[in-house]
């Protein structure tokens, strides 16, 4: 820490009671943490914090907010931890409720299950790959992956499931006879 950064980190906040958080008015991250430099580098305005305030901050330990506000810089509201002490602290404070949504599911999904299916039923020949990713607007091994049923695996490949009827995607099923799959009838 060279003056220039202590300066810059003492002006980042206005200092309030004990009690209270002291917001970061400088630059956040996306998370709404503050960030500043420190030796050059930049770091977590909290961090910074509890290294101006407090001391060193041992290899591999996180500083971690007991108030659970990001921006706050208030070294009586942070201590140090493991990702497994972090990870706790938010169980025990109820913020764990993240649903993960896979699939059509997950308000990012780019692609419908009959978009899978046409991938998957397309013409596999050189450069389809790109093509197909250009098409969808994913990318190259997006496309890879599904072929492979890496993703997207739970998208049934049902020929008469009724919301492919309207989606444009032809789908035959053939009744083989088993004489010319050269199959031996029992």
């Amino acid at each position: 820490m060279n003056d220039k950064e202590i300066k810059f980190f003492l002006n980042g906040f206005t200092e309030a009671p004990k009690n209270y958080c002291w917001h970061w008015n400088r630059a956040l991250n996306t998370p709404g943490y503050g960030v500043c430099q420190n030796n050059g580098r930049q770091v977590g305005a909290h961090r910074f914090s509890y290294e101006y305030f407090i001391g060193a901050i041992p290899h591999g330990m996180l500083v971690c907010h007991i108030c659970d506000n990001p921006s706050c810089v208030n070294p009586d509201h942070l201590f140090l931890g493991t990702y497994s002490d972090n990870a706790k602290d938010m169980v025990n404070k109820g913020r764990n409720n993240v649903v993960r949504r896979f699939g059509k599911d997950n308000p990012n999904c780019k692609l419908l299950d009959e978009d899978v299916l046409y991938i998957r039923n397309h013409p596999r020949t050189y450069g389809m790959r790109k093509k197909l990713a250009e098409k969808f607007g994913v990318s190259v091994l997006t496309i890879k992956a599904i072929r492979e049923g890496k993703r997207r695996a739970g998208v049934a490949e049902l020929a008469n499931e009724p919301h492919l009827k309207s989606s444009g995607v032809t789908l035959m099923r053939v009744q083989v006879p088993p004489s010319a799959l050269d199959i031996k009838e029992i």
